[in-house]
């Protein structure tokens, strides 16, 4: 994968603007402030393109400093919690009437991945 990235001569836009923010942020604050970038809607299986697209942002992640999360998986849960207006520490509170399904422990798994990820970085 090293071909494709040493390839890309610079960030695409969508990367300049968050880098452009982070660089604001960090000047308003007086220091430097974590980057975490994770993939969205990942699916299950294990493909061609999903394993390179892992390799390109974890050397993009040394080239420009931030640190790659380990992303988040595609799961029904998300969708029905947002048209809901919750999210899932909304779950906290066992009181509150809602279910717990094998798909709500796994997407806390892995919020929790990222959390941990994101304070280890």
């Amino acid at each position: 994968m090293i071909g494709i990235l040493s390839s890309i001569v610079r960030p695409n836009q969508c990367a300049e603007s968050v880098w452009t923010a982070c660089q604001a942020r960090a000047a308003w604050a007086g220091g430097s402030i974590a980057w975490v970038v994770l993939r969205d809607r990942l699916s299950a299986l294990d493909a061609n393109n999903k394993c390179m697209m892992a390799d390109v942002l974890g050397e993009t992640a040394d080239r420009l400093e931030f640190t790659a999360g380990p992303g988040f998986g595609e799961r029904v849960i998300f969708r029905e919690l947002f048209l809901q207006g919750l999210t899932l520490s909304d779950f906290e509170d066992r009181t509150a009437g809602l279910a717990w399904t094998d798909s709500h422990v796994a997407a806390r798994q892995e919020l929790r991945d990222l959390l941990e990820r994101s304070l280890d970085g």
